[in-house]
């Protein structure tokens, strides 16, 4: 069902899915009367309406059907009026224009929650059937779903992870520390043809350099005091992914090694003579501005343009703030299922005002402190403690 005033909208919608059945609605009364004779599965609707008339209409399609999915399509995308339509219980906020197959995904994936997919028409399905995240053995959930938001930076982060999958060439992920990095490398594993193969991971700044080869190529027995044979990270991402976490933080003979072994797709172990095949995806991800190490001849400019093939840049959490209200009710939803709103709007507001230094993980332990602030009940205001 679709709430809204302009008629042309109506007509804009029904184009868009072409093959479900809409049902229009002008008012806030003739919506509610909708509801209870058409008895729609999913809910869109419009808050742009003088003064407090959108949020009204929105509150009372909430309260009224609490177990109907309401998407929100607004103009009035500001940060505060996100936040407050997705703690009022929007499903997700689309500003307007909005990208026709974008709205299509994201219905389709709503339905696929709550129904089978064969009351879907077959035409529907085959259009969109990329968006669906039902459970279930034939039509997993889609790995993009760990990424939450509704800003146009996410949205261009899943195109980049979804078109780059399907390649096999290397991948170098920057963005700041705890931006979502790994979760990124390791949505790419699960989109990927590799899938079904291992997904391993090695933090090149946490291993000396000493510990680290070995760790990566393995070894043979003598190699060194203690060493035992055992296949390396190479060997054991063997038919999949290999994500080795700032990159930047290897020697420059490090880096040689690593560049030959890529090159060549065989590693030999520490200590032994016989070259081992391997085919594995190499996926990299930096913090650091490495365009400006490899100018002050820190890191190879070789190994850069051979990791680089396909970049993704992971914003900052304070460039898309529309996501955080998402996130935020996410994680506490996950952690408080009991309470149906575990956050004031207040306290949401508030959170979207900070810009995050540390990003997502820093909004995460700021929201569990909150929750102990809080002793179980909703957060407030007051129990967001942040470094200002």
């Amino acid at each position: 069902m679709y709430v809204d005033a302009h008629a042309p909208s109506h007509e804009l919608l029904r184009n868009t899915f072409p093959y479900l059945s809409i049902h229009s609605a002008y008012s806030i009364s003739e919506g509610l009367t909708t509801i209870c004779s058409a008895k729609p599965d999913l809910i869109l609707t419009e808050i742009d309406f003088p003064g407090e008339k959108g949020f009204s209409l929105l509150e009372q399609l909430v309260q009224h059907s609490p177990r109907l999915p309401v998407v929100v399509l607004s103009t009035l995308d500001s940060t505060p009026n996100v936040v407050r339509a997705l703690h009022i219980g929007a499903e997700h906020f689309f500003s307007k224009p909005f990208v026709p197959g974008q709205l299509c995904r994201h219905v389709h994936k709503l339905l696929a929650l709550m129904y089978p997919l064969q009351q879907i028409p077959e035409e529907e399905n085959r259009e969109l059937s990329e968006g669906s995240t039902k459970g279930g053995e034939d039509n997993p959930p889609s790995p993009l779903d760990a990424l939450t938001g509704c800003s146009e930076a996410l949205f261009q982060l899943k195109y980049s992870l979804r078109l780059f999958a399907a390649a096999d060439a290397p991948v170098l992920i920057t963005g700041e520390s705890g931006s979502g990095k790994e979760l990124a490398a390791q949505t790419l594993h699960k989109l990927s043809p590799r899938c079904n193969g291992p997904y391993k991971t090695v933090h090149c700044g946490a291993i000396p350099m000493s510990l680290l080869e070995a760790e990566l190529y393995g070894s043979e027995p003598g190699a060194f005091t203690g060493s035992i044979r055992r296949p390396g990270h190479f060997e054991q991402a063997h038919q999949g992914s290999l994500f080795l976490d700032e990159i930047a933080e290897m020697t420059p003979a490090g880096q040689m090694k690593l560049l030959r072994i890529i090159e060549a797709q065989q590693v030999t172990r520490i200590g032994g003579r016989r070259p081992i095949p391997i085919s594995v995806r190499i996926i990299c991800a930096t913090n650091r501005d490495i365009t400006e190490l490899v100018s002050q001849g820190r890191f190879r400019a070789d190994l850069y343009f051979r990791i680089h093939t396909l970049p993704i840049n992971l914003p900052p959490l304070r460039a898309r703030k529309e996501d955080i209200a998402a996130l935020s009710l996410q994680f506490l939803r996950q952690q408080q299922s009991y309470l149906e709103n575990p956050i004031s709007y207040s306290a949401l507001l508030k959170l979207t005002q900070y810009d995050w230094p540390g990003n997502v993980r820093e909004l995460r332990n700021t929201l569990q402190l909150a929750q102990v602030l809080s002793r179980g009940k909703v957060i407030q205001a007051e129990h967001i403690r942040v470094a200002y």
